[in-house]
């Protein structure tokens, strides 16, 4: 996080391919971050449904939940 900092985003790991030790961060924790520093947050959600696929005897698939940003 620095002066030129201007977005926080999580990439969908669709997108790219880790090798060796990971760990992933909390959406939430990162928008506490971007919010203390000012920088907004986003999360590209990459192939979520709208609804759980399951109910209907399809593989699942993340789902979509909104979650508005805190009013300072």
């Amino acid at each position: 996080m620095g002066p030129r900092t201007g977005l926080l985003i999580r990439v969908h790991a669709s997108n790219y391919r880790i090798e060796g030790f990971t760990e992933a961060v909390d959406d939430r924790a990162l928008a506490e971050l971007g919010a203390r520093h000012g920088v907004p947050f986003v999360t590209n959600l990459g192939s979520r449904s709208i609804v759980d696929l399951g109910r209907f005897g399809l593989p699942s698939e993340p789902v979509t939940r909104y979650a508005p940003a805190p009013v300072s």
